[in-house]
Formats: C-alpha cells, structure tokens, sequence
C-alpha cells in the first residue's frame, strides 16, 4: 500500500496537472493506511473520541466549501425522479436532440465534452477536450496549430456550437477569434444556459 500511494502520488506531483480528481487514484491506498494507522493510535476510549471528534469537524469544513456541489447533485436527483432533466448537459443535448440530423455534428467550446456522448454524433475533431486544441501549449506539443484545428472543425459546418465561453473574449487567441467570426456570419444564438459552477453562462448556437 506504501508503495503503491507512494507512485501514485509521485505520479500527480510530476504531471505537474493539480487537479483533485487525479488524487482518485491514491485515495484507496490512504485511507486504508489512515484505517490502520488510527486503528494502532486508538487504543483508549479518550483517543477514539478525540479522533472522531475531528474527523467529523475535517468531514464538515468538506462539506461547507462543497455545499453547492451537494446542493446541485440533490437537485439532479430529484429532476431525474421527476422526468426532468438532471443537469445542464442532459438539458443541452435535449434541445439538440430534437433537430439535429444523424449526419450532423456539433461542436463543444470550452465546455464539458460529455455532450458529443450524449448527442451520439460524430466527433469534428480527434481533440474532444477543447483545452487539448485551443491551448497553444497543448496545440504546439502535440504538432499544430490551435487556429488550424478550428478552421478544420469550422470546415465540417457543425449544425450546433456550444460555447461556455463567450468566443468574442478572445480567450484562446485566433482560434477564438476566427470561431467568433464564423458564429457571426454563419449562426444565430439560439438559447443559454446556467453554468452555477463557473458562476456564468452557457451560449448555444445554431446554424443559419
């Protein structure tokens, strides 16, 4: 178990990537050395408590700064016992689904990816993570240029563009600037959307 979480933690460090979902790996690993660990320390009745004691209030001061995540995932429930749609995405992908042709595609900007899954249409690029082909940096390691990728996903016409961020910022450079260029000439705002994590909104296009 040592061993294990040691690489795995290793792993995060040198990827140098520091999102929490990466430490999902190690998390098994730890807690069972935690569980033995306490399950050594706690040997008198006046440890157990001391311990649980903080482990309820590490376990609350979580929840505190995870109250909205909590929030919106009761809500989903609740929406999907109902019939209701359970999040945005789902929502999203309902409004496409009702026009949308089987040899049509769409294209997600800087939002979650899941909505290509969720549509069942043909990826405009092999870079579904947007990052992966708007990010100069991710763009030069991998042997091209951001703007050409957008001008090769613009080529395919895809009869809806999801944006969770508004291309007329500019955000990734040309490749943001020509994607504006394009929904102006070319496309119409069909409707938004919430995005309560980022605190904004969702743009879905429509092809003229």
């Amino acid at each position: 178990m040592l061993i294990y979480s040691s690489f795995s933690l290793l792993a995060y460090f040198i990827s140098q990537r520091y999102y929490a979902h990466y430490l999902i790996l190690s998390l098994p690993a730890l807690v069972i050395i935690m569980g033995v660990s306490l399950s050594d320390i706690a040997k008198s009745d006046f440890a157990r408590v001391f311990i649980s004691i903080w482990v309820i209030l590490f376990s609350c001061a979580i929840a505190t700064t995870k109250t909205g995540t909590i929030l919106r995932g009761i809500k989903g429930y609740i929406a999907l016992s109902t019939g209701q749609a359970p999040d945005t995405p789902t929502q999203i992908s309902k409004e496409i689904l009702k026009k949308i042709n089987p040899n049509e595609t769409i294209y997600v900007y800087a939002y979650h990816p899941i909505l290509y899954y969720l549509t069942g249409v043909n990826l405009p690029t092999q870079y579904f993570f947007s990052e992966h082909h708007l990010s100069s940096v991710h763009a030069e390691s991998l042997g091209f240029k951001s703007v050409d990728e957008m001008d090769h996903i613009l080529s395919q016409s895809p009869r809806y563009i999801i944006a969770g961020s508004d291309p007329e910022k500019v955000e990734f450079g040309s490749a943001s600037q020509l994607l504006n260029d394009v929904l102006k000439k070319n496309y119409k705002l069909k409707n938004t959307y919430e995005w309560p994590e980022r605190s904004g909104q969702i743009l879905l296009y429509e092809r003229n």
